[in-house]
């Protein structure tokens, strides 16, 4: 077998590993990757229902309650509204007017959440958020 013959042949065993190797790499991490929707994305698609998501946005101002042991609250991108239900432990940084990432399943239109995570910095907003609210301005008021 000559010489050129056989840097083809270990040139495309090679490519046939490295192709191997990302497709097997990026099939587990697509797996893994769960990102977040918008109330208004999560209006729009019809197939939530009983499927783990995650929700971000903002804690609608007065829609807090706290009275039972489920605590209930409205998160808003300023056009759709998502009611949540979470039994748990509140963030410490949790209140009215915060962008929070609520991950559960969709029940009768409400999200029973099973992980709260709030955001740590009073001037950031998810740009995902930024981008579909109309106002922001309107948004921080609601």
């Amino acid at each position: 077998m000559k010489k050129i013959n056989k840097r083809v042949i270990f040139i495309t065993f090679l490519g046939l590993i490295l192709i191997s190797s990302v497709s097997i790499l990026l099939n587990t991490l697509s797996k893994n990757i769960m990102f977040f929707m918008t109330p208004t994305e999560v209006k729009a698609s019809a197939n939530t229902q009983d499927k783990t998501i995650r929700v971000g946005g903002l804690i609608k101002k007065g829609s807090v309650n706290k009275s039972k042991l489920i605590i209930e609250f409205v998160l808003t991108d300023c056009k759709y509204d998502v009611n949540v239900e979470y039994d748990g432990v509140l963030p410490d940084l949790f209140r009215e007017g915060q962008g929070i990432i609520a991950t559960g399943k969709m029940e009768h239109g409400t999200l029973k959440a099973t992980t709260l995570l709030a955001k740590h910095d009073e001037k950031y907003i998810p740009r995902e958020l930024y981008k579909a609210a109309i106002d922001q301005d309107t948004c921080k008021n609601n």
